[in-house]
């Protein structure tokens, strides 16, 4: 995920981010929430020409647990840092970001990041 360019994105929008905006200008999407705080979750497209999202951990204990909302999951990958999950579709990396709070109390509590104004 070593994208020079990074838009940021509150979380609310992500879905309305079309998939072209992400590949014409080879971008990293970050999520962020109130006055710009970036949540430390990101969207890219990898070199394999899969989507990748990755989740920064707050705790090296975090662990991802499955969750019935989560479809299409290609493959999942973590470290002591962050978790990655590896897409297909855009849709569906759309779809897990659009859950993900929700669906995973585990990454509920971020990782401290500084605000963007």
């Amino acid at each position: 995920m070593q994208k020079t360019n990074k838009l940021l994105c509150h979380w609310s929008l992500v879905g309305l981010v079309p998939e072209e905006h992400i590949l014409e200008r080879n971008i990293v999407l970050s999520l962020t929430e109130d006055e710009s705080r970036e949540l430390m979750i990101f969207l890219c497209r990898n070199d394999s020409s899969e989507w990748e999202v990755r989740i920064y951990k707050a705790n090296v204990t975090d662990k991802y647990v499955p969750n019935i909302l989560d479809k299409n999951i290609k493959k999942h990958e973590e470290n002591d840092e962050y978790a990655t999950f590896i897409f297909d579709d855009y849709a569906f990396a759309l779809r897990f970001l659009a859950f993900v709070g929700y669906a995973h109390p585990e990454y509920r509590i971020r990782p401290p990041t500084k605000n963007h104004k």
